[in-house]
C-alpha cells in the first residue's frame, strides 16, 4: 500500500491554517499570551523527538519513507520508539502545538486536534496495517505494549 500523505506537509498546512485563522478571526475574548520561554521549550523538545526518532532508523539503516512503510526491513522498537510508536509525529505535533501558542488565539488550538485526528486516520493507521502485513505478531505484539502516541 502506498500512501499520499506526507507527514511534514500536514503540519506546514495546519500552521499555515492557524496562521489564517489568527489574521481573520482573532477577536478580545479568543486572544491569550503565553510566555515565549514555554513557546520555545516545547518547540525544542518537540524537534528534538523528531530528530531522534529520523535518528534511530538512520542507524537501523531502515526506511524512513511515510508513503512507503512497507519498504520497512526492520521493525524498530527501541531508542524512542520504546515510548511511542509514532515520536516523529509527536514530536511535529509539539511543534504545531508551540505554533498555535505562540499565535495566541483560543480557535487555533483545535488544530492540534484535527492533525492528531489526520494523521491518525490518513496516516497511521494504514502504515499500522502495511506493518502488520510485514513483520506480523511481532508488530501486533509491540502495538500492545506500546502507545500510538505517547
Amino acid at each position: 500500500m502506498k500512501l499520499k500523505i506526507i507527514p511534514l506537509l500536514q503540519v506546514i498546512i495546519y500552521a499555515c491554517m492557524g496562521s489564517l485563522i489568527q489574521t481573520t478571526l482573532t477577536y478580545p475574548a479568543t486572544t491569550f499570551t503565553i510566555p515565549v520561554i514555554v513557546i520555545a521549550t516545547i518547540s525544542i523538545t518537540g524537534t528534538g523527538i523528531v530528530l531522534l526518532g529520523g535518528l534511530v532508523f538512520r542507524l537501523t539503516n531502515t526506511s524512513i519513507s511515510p508513503l512507503n512503510p512497507h519498504k520497512a526491513n526492520q521493525l524498530i522498537t527501541r531508542g524512542i520508539y520504546h515510548y511511542s510508536r509514532n515520536p516523529m509525529y509527536v514530536g511535529f505535533l509539539l511543534i504545531l502545538f508551540a505554533w498555535c501558542l505562540y499565535l495566541g488565539n483560543l480557535i487555533t488550538m483545535l488544530i492540534p486536534v484535527l492533525f492528531v485526528w489526520s494523521m491518525t486516520y490518513l496516516q497511521i493507521i494504514p502504515e499500522e496495517k502495511a506493518l502488520e502485513t510485514l513483520f506480523g505478531n511481532e508488530y501486533k505484539q509491540y502495538c500492545q505494549t506500546v502507545r500510538r502516541w505517547v
